[in-house]
């Protein structure tokens, strides 16, 4: 995925969410261990989760940007990011471990739970968001011009291998006799060519 392609506003405003919801996963495992263990201080963890969520959405950013471009690129997106993950939880956990005393020492709880969580709650995220077109409002919208076997095929191809990121909103055809008439995957024809060269 090119840089250019990651700074349009389509893909910032998804990057900012998974952003976020990181955050909150790590906030709720902060939440949780100070709940269940009193040792734990909500107010101790509360400046490891920013640092930590950055750290995690970074991760996910680069990953993104190196990963090649298939149907398969999600769930692959996901295992190396859980690989990833769960490195750096153990790293940093270790690193906790060996350059703090006792009572620092307890932050690395932390970061082993994320680094387990965080990929599990993304990959959780990345299907329903897929499955359910979530974040289908910012997908960008394609009328595909032209009604005849090849536009069927194009209107297929997008939606069985770029759903996630295309939305065909409809075809257009030579005439105005076929307006309505439903072409490929639920798709009709929305426009006629003469409409859209006025």
């Amino acid at each position: 995925m090119a840089p250019i392609r990651i700074a349009r506003p389509r893909y910032v405003a998804y990057y900012l969410v998974e952003g976020c919801l990181i955050l909150a996963v790590l906030y709720g495992l902060a939440l949780l261990t100070s709940t269940l263990d009193p040792r734990f201080t909500m107010r101790e963890y509360s400046t490891l989760v920013a640092p930590a969520g950055v750290v995690f959405t970074t991760i996910l950013l680069l990953i993104q940007l190196v990963t090649p471009r298939e149907r398969s690129r999600i769930s692959r997106e996901i295992v190396i990011f859980s690989i990833f993950s769960i490195l750096v939880g153990l790293i940093g956990a270790a690193g906790i471990w060996l350059l703090f005393d006792s009572d620092s020492r307890r932050h690395a709880f932390l970061l082993v739970e994320a680094g387990v969580t965080v990929p599990l709650v993304m990959g959780a995220w990345r299907w329903i968001s897929i499955r359910y077109a979530v974040m289908n409002v910012l997908r960008e919208r394609i009328l595909i011009v032209g009604t005849g076997e090849v536009a069927r095929d194009l209107c297929r191809w997008i939606q069985a291998r770029h759903s996630h990121q295309y939305g065909v909103v409809g075809f257009a055809s030579e005439s105005e006799s076929g307006l309505g008439t439903v072409i490929a995957g639920g798709a009709r024809v929305q426009a006629h060519y003469g409409a859209l060269t006025e």
